[in-house]
């Protein structure tokens, strides 16, 4: 039986795929992974220096990873070098996506990545999972099951609980059930003790502000932030709030004390 959020009709309305088709206006280096046999996805890394830490992020659902400029260069500037990939069907991408394959090829990615960094000579001290949106179902999925290989968990506009989501946009529930059906962010979140970071919009009505209180609670986390950016919603969050964003992010990757509080 294909499972809930494997469903067609759920499929359509939880992946916009698009394709790449603009000549990139900067130089990041084109990264592909294969998640199959015939199947190879893509991503850009944006390089601060060869030792520099990097962040792995997966991006929302209607974004390509060659959308990711500003982001590269705040977390350049904190000396940071992010790897941003696309699922499959989006950008240079191929194959189809599902929810098994985000959760599946976002492991695949990961551990791909040393043999993968070393042979662009790339040697990372430490690596940093964020998601965004949808992307935090791969971030959360990375932190649950690898998380004594990374140095710290972001997540952007992200949600607890799937039902909410489903119900925003629009499907019929049916005989649907959390625990059996959903992405299970909230479960997975608790089992991650290191470091966390979680950033939403004020007025975000796509994911509304309570998912990421959900995932602060729910966190596993003994150093761990929420940050809730004024004024912003689910989709101009890092532009609305890019000063709120750059601190938090450079506070999360710079300080040693504890960041077990709100705001």
């Amino acid at each position: 039986m294909t499972p809930f959020l494997d469903q067609d009709n759920v499929l359509c309305a939880l992946f916009y795929p698009r394709r790449e088709e603009r000549a990139l206006s900067f130089d990041p280096r084109r990264i592909s992974v294969r998640v199959a046999q015939d199947i190879l996805v893509h991503g850009y890394l944006y390089l601060a220096v060869e030792t520099a830490p990097v962040v792995l992020l997966f991006h929302g659902n209607g974004e390509l990873a060659a959308e990711h400029g500003l982001m590269a260069k705040i977390l350049t500037e904190l000396g940071l070098s992010l790897l941003v990939m696309d699922y499959r069907g989006y950008g240079l991408s191929g194959g189809s996506p599902s929810t098994s394959h985000l959760l599946n090829d976002a492991i695949t990615i990961f551990d791909a990545l040393p043999e993968l960094l070393l042979q662009h000579g790339i040697s990372p001290k430490q690596v940093f999972i964020m998601g965004r949106s949808l992307g935090s179902a791969a971030a959360c999925e990375i932190a649950s099951s690898r998380a004594d290989k990374i140095a710290g968990l972001i997540i952007d506009s992200g949600f607890a609980s799937t039902q909410p989501l489903l119900i925003r946009v629009g499907l019929d529930l049916g005989s649907y059930d959390e625990n059996r059906d959903g992405h299970g962010n909230g479960r997975k979140i608790a089992h991650f003790a290191g470091r966390t970071l979680i950033m939403h919009g004020e007025q975000d009505t796509l994911i509304p502000p309570t998912e990421a209180e959900a995932l602060f609670k729910l966190s596993g986390a003994q150093n761990k932030r929420l940050v809730i950016i004024p004024d912003a919603n689910h989709n101009n969050l890092l532009s609305v709030g890019f000063l709120h964003y750059q601190k938090a992010l450079e506070e999360f990757v710079g300080r040693r004390g504890k960041l077990d509080r709100a705001g």
